[in-house]
């Protein structure tokens, strides 16, 4: 492994005294410096050291590291590549963090999204809500079909409230007729959220189908 990941992962993984501050701890200063990475020999070294890492601790880590950098490098390889781990997780913590990665970077229309939109109805809250907002950044219509489907069928406000946050960064014209019917909801994170979302995706719209000048 590179020496600078590898130092990285020990500190991110470091255990603290029980009573230290956290943003004086040394796994949150790992995790600063993770985050100010722009080195695509490091990117490349972290994907390797994920293909093999046993731990799932350190594999959580690793995942961290990969997206982070790859933030910075604007690289468009490092949101395929998670979401061809996302079979290897069965750990729901661990899980719902690659899924939260995932949701951070960009996914190509060859993306294979089929898992991701399978654990957006997983029984587990915490794997079914990261998987609803994995499917951002992405221009798939599949993964805009399977959010349509979140919010036509499931009665949890909180993953119909996801379902509309991530419509309202990559959702179409054609989604808003199912996110219309949350409006009169109750609940008011998802009559505030489907709002958002139909304000947003009507923007986008309309800028999208503005003659050039």
């Amino acid at each position: 492994m590179n020496r600078q990941l590898e130092d990285l992962i020990a500190r991110m993984t470091h255990q603290d005294p029980p009573n230290t501050n956290s943003a004086d701890s040394v796994s949150f200063q790992a995790y600063r410096d993770a985050e100010a990475i722009s080195d695509p020999e490091v990117l490349r070294a972290a994907m390797d050291a994920t293909l093999s890492e046993t731990n799932k601790h350190r594999r959580d880590n690793l995942y961290f590291v990969v997206c982070k950098i790859a933030l910075n490098l604007d690289d468009h390889e490092a949101g395929p590549f998670l979401v061809r781990q996302v079979h290897r997780e069965t750990d729901k913590h661990v899980l719902s963090s690659l899924l939260d990665r995932i949701g951070e970077l960009p996914k190509g229309p060859g993306t294979d999204l089929s898992l991701i939109i399978a654990l957006t109805r997983d029984n587990r809250w915490l794997v079914r809500r990261s998987a609803i907002r994995a499917l951002n950044r992405t221009a798939s219509p599949t993964a805009e079909d399977a959010l349509i489907d979140v919010l036509a069928t499931s009665l949890d406000p909180h993953d119909l409230t996801y379902a509309n946050a991530t419509l309202n960064e990559m959702g179409t014209a054609r989604c808003i007729s199912a996110i219309e019917k949350h409006l009169k909801s109750r609940k008011r994170d998802v009559k505030d959220s489907a709002q958002f979302a139909i304000d947003e995706i009507r923007t986008r719209s309309a800028a999208a189908n503005r003659p050039s000048s």
